[in-house]
């Protein structure tokens, strides 16, 4: 009947990535509740939900709140989908419910922060200008790591200062002098004679491809370190 289940999602579209969490989280549920479907109760559900909650999982860490209700949606999903199937009379999942978990505590530098963190790069060498450039759009426009790896030359307009950021939705963002300096610099110091012929993404690696998010994102993390401030909230 998973099986079955899976196949369903995809013939609906569901992406590869949401299709294995599916079966993740279902495969962990037959692990605990062994129990055949028709057999299942409310109370057998409600003790899986609170092993979640008050168990460490495979790794010995608690599950995220998160965590916790992704599984339990993919749970009362397949039931849902068991009972339009006929299989099951009744969903023994539909009483569980999910908490929304509190929002994240938004990290905001100061102006003596930024600029510390600003001030690392050696912008003398085309790797410094371009990790000046990352930052300042980290800093400014509170930019998530895919937008900056997803960066194309086509999104820049130096003439206006306009940036088109793709993030959970598309933005475009007026740029500060200093910002749009740093990018302008970058492009015709740092990039130019770096990046690979036909390669229209705007931030590249050494080797003149496009940086993936990780790469991105450490760029981050490696000069907060530096600099002794807090990694700032970025956008999603």
């Amino acid at each position: 009947m998973i099986s079955d289940f899976l196949h369903s999602l995809q013939a609906r579209g569901y992406a590869a990535a949401t299709v294995e969490a599916h079966r993740r989280w279902l495969s962990h549920f037959e692990s605990h509740c062994t129990l055949p479907m028709s057999k299942l109760k409310p109370n057998h559900l409600t003790a899986y939900h609170q092993t979640l909650t008050w168990e460490p999982g495979a790794r010995g860490k608690m599950y995220s709140e998160n965590s916790v209700n992704q599984a339990v949606g993919v749970v009362k999903a397949y039931f849902r989908w068991c009972v339009e199937q006929g299989q099951l009379k009744e969903n023994p999942a539909e009483h569980l419910v999910t908490r929304r978990p509190p929002p994240l505590e938004q990290v905001v530098l100061t102006p003596a922060q930024a600029r510390a963190l600003l001030a690392l790069p050696n912008i003398e060498s085309p790797i410094g200008l371009r990790n000046r450039a990352i930052l300042g759009l980290y800093v400014e426009q509170g930019a998530s790591a895919g937008s900056v790896s997803r960066l194309n030359l086509t999104d820049f307009q130096s003439d206006t200062g306009a940036l088109l950021l793709r993030e959970r939705k598309r933005r475009i963002v007026c740029l500060g002098t200093g910002l749009q300096a740093d990018l302008e610099r970058y492009l015709r110091f740092g990039r130019a004679g770096v990046a690979k012929p036909g390669e229209d993404a705007f931030f590249v690696t050494q080797r003149g491809a496009r940086m993936g998010v990780a790469n991105a994102l450490d760029i981050l993390k490696l000069h907060c370190r530096r600099a002794g401030v807090p990694k700032p909230t970025l956008r999603r």
